[in-house]
């Protein structure tokens, strides 16, 4: 095989697809290599795998003899990073797989590996009319919900994963932790699915989909044909993931049937005092306590957020809020999570709700229309 390709593509394109490579003592030898090989289309193509996930890149490339070879994912691409940019041709012995890079400072070599024994990639069923969604829309909505994610997957292993929804006009992204914290959020398709199922996905998986996806374009999402696998594609990446197994429990039976309050906020008010109440709730459990008093005459009601740590101080910063429904009485809720929640609005108002369940529950969205829904329980009642 031999090829010239532009120094900072490659480069680019080998940090994506590192995402997928193999680490640690007892990885699968070959899975810690990277695949490169030559297409129909004058594209050099790349691909890892770590045998859970899979990703697959390529690069526009003038190529003049094709041909594959798998190289150490650490090494190659620290040298194609040191390299300086421009063209670069690489040109790979087929018998030995000794790899010889050229760059502008001269010939490097890196001993390759057959590629024979590279795991294989999944293909997805090209027959069945893909399910389309915006790739920022995606990379937005997994930020948004994985915050959910039950992280250590002490509790049950369902909830380190993602359930995703898909139905012929909306796709549903939803979260938990099985400790009250959830979210999930219903968007719109642009296209009608001919895929209709409900999937759990590893949260790892989306989170590193995530993190690799472009900012434009559209991102076409496709099963294997075992229907083991999901995988989501774009003009220049793949990424497939397995799937989980297990049943995710009814996630919106943990939302209240009813709401008491309801109180419309500024998102950037809310984060203030969220933020000076962490200073204090740090050392009680990250204990924030809510107390909401609805409007008296002309004044505007009002939301408190107190915290006290012992031989320290305390703060109960007090913002104005528009309140419907009951007053709320120094609730108990994790400020930690509620500025997690914070942390992917953008929205310059929300909605913030209280009722009850087994416990009183709160409930987080930025206004607008299929916006992501955050709910979590609370820690308990102030006495």
């Amino acid at each position: 095989m031999k090829f010239v390709c532009e120094q900072d593509r490659l480069n680019r394109m080998l940090s994506m697809v590192n995402h997928a490579v193999a680490r640690g003592a007892g990885a699968f030898p070959m899975a810690t290599n990277i695949r490169i090989m030559s297409d129909e289309e004058n594209r050099i193509r790349l691909d890892a795998t770590n045998l859970s996930i899979g990703i697959t890149g390529w690069i526009e490339a003038t190529i003049t003899e094709e041909g594959n070879v798998a190289v150490p994912a650490k090494l190659f691409t620290d040298l194609i990073g040191a390299l300086t940019p421009g063209k670069i041709e690489i040109s790979v012995d087929n018998t030995t797989y000794d790899v010889q890079v050229k760059g502008p400072r001269g010939p490097v070599h890196v001993r390759g590996l057959d590629p024979e024994e590279f795991p294989p990639m999944p293909g997805p069923e090209l027959s069945v009319k893909p399910t389309l969604l915006k790739s920022a829309l995606l990379k937005e909505v997994i930020r948004e919900v994985s915050i959910a994610v039950d992280d250590g997957g002490v509790r049950n292993e369902v909830f380190s994963n993602i359930l995703l929804q898909i139905e012929q006009q909306r796709i549903t992204f939803a979260a938990a932790d099985g400790y009250g914290k959830l979210a999930f959020r219903t968007l719109p398709l642009p296209a009608e699915s001919a895929l209709t199922s409900d999937i759990l996905v590893p949260a790892r998986s989306l989170t590193e989909l995530a993190s690799i996806l472009p900012t434009d374009g559209m991102v076409e999402i496709r099963l294997t044909p075992n229907n083991s696998q999901v995988i989501f594609s774009t003009q220049w990446m793949v990424l497939s993931s397995i799937l989980s197994s297990g049943s995710f429990p009814n996630y919106k039976a943990a939302l209240p049937r009813e709401k008491q309050t309801s109180v419309t906020i500024k998102t950037a008010d809310l984060r203030e005092i969220v933020q000076l109440a962490s200073l204090f709730a740090k050392s009680d459990y990250d204990a924030g306590h809510l107390t909401i008093k609805s409007s008296m005459g002309v004044e505007p009601g009002t939301l408190q957020l107190a915290s006290e740590a012992a031989d320290v101080g305390g703060a109960a910063p007090t913002i104005p809020v528009a309140v419907e429904g009951d007053d709320q009485e120094a609730l108990i809720f994790n400020v930690s999570h509620i500025a997690k929640v914070l942390g992917v609005i953008s929205a310059p108002e929300l909605i913030f709700e209280v009722g009850m369940t087994r416990a009183p529950v709160g409930v987080m969205r930025p206004t607008g229309s299929h916006t992501c829904v955050h709910s979590f329980s609370s820690m308990g009642a102030a006495r």
